[in-house]
């Protein structure tokens, strides 16, 4: 048999047109694929850079947290210890206040109305001064003649005023004083300033404010009752004097000057009422 051959036919034009521009496509697609890779794994790379800066301002910032609790925690301590130690000042504080309150005196001030030698009345400054103390009670007078009756009439003022306050007085010294500033000696009758005494020890006991247009006169009893004086007239009348507008006197006991108004009062309690702002 006669041997057969296979001729190779050259491509035409257009076929190897064809051929170059497939093979160009094909670089041009795994060109953009490799393009496409190497612009991931700088992606990736810049991301996996990103994360460890990320992780390392984590790391930072816990550990600046971690200090921040230990330095929190410090100062908790300090602020507690502080506060402490504030506590104990103003404990310490309030105790100084208070000794110093126990060392200063409360002072107040009164009048009490006596008879001078010619029978007519006369005011006469009464003060009052209590401070801690023992107990003790004195009475302090100038160009005053004090009667009998009237260191037992401020002793009993001591007693009921400190049953009307409630005050336990074996622990204040309690200074009464008379302090008259005429020349001529007057004359208190014995315990007929027992009333006016007890109402300005209760004034100072209790800080009150009394008033200055009021006067009295009137003995005290252990039970607080206001009991009878004599001269109530002239008393009144120098009271008026004065520039008093009330003065109280005892009940049963009332007496008319014009200018002045007269009160008859029972008890230490209806005083207090009227002499107290």
């Amino acid at each position: 048999m006669p041997k057969m051959g296979y001729k190779f036919k050259e491509p035409s034009d257009l076929q190897k047109a064809g051929l170059a521009a497939a093979l160009v496509l094909v670089l041009i697609v795994a060109g953009y694929e490799y393009t496409i890779i190497q612009t991931r794994d700088g992606s990736i790379a810049s991301l996996e850079g990103t994360l460890a800066a990320t992780q390392q301002v984590l790391d930072t910032t816990e550990a600046a947290l971690q200090t921040a609790h230990t330095d929190n925690d410090a100062l908790r301590s300090d602020i507690n210890a502080r506060d402490e130690t504030i506590r104990g000042l103003g404990n310490d504080l309030g105790l100084a206040e208070n000794q110093i309150a126990d060392l200063t005196p409360i002072t107040k001030r009164f009048s009490v109305v006596g008879v001078r030698g010619d029978g007519t009345g006369v005011i006469i400054p009464l003060e009052v001064k209590i401070v801690s103390g023992d107990g003790s009670v004195s009475v302090n007078i100038k160009n005053v003649d004090l009667q009998s009756g009237t260191q037992a009439s401020v002793r009993t003022a001591v007693d009921v005023a400190e049953d009307y306050t409630g005050d336990n007085f074996n622990k204040k010294d309690v200074t009464v004083s008379f302090i008259n500033e005429e020349s001529a000696i007057v004359t208190i009758d014995g315990p007929s300033a027992g009333g006016a005494i007890t109402a300005t020890i209760i004034a100072a006991a209790e800080n009150e404010t009394m008033r200055d247009d009021v006067l009295m006169t009137g003995t005290i009893e252990e039970n607080g009752s206001i009991g009878p004086v004599g001269g109530v007239f002239e008393k009144a009348e120098a009271a008026k004097d004065e520039g008093a507008e009330i003065f109280i006197v005892p009940s049963g006991q009332s007496v008319s000057v014009g200018g002045i108004q007269i009160i008859e009062v029972n008890d230490i309690n209806r005083v207090v009422k009227l002499l107290f702002e």
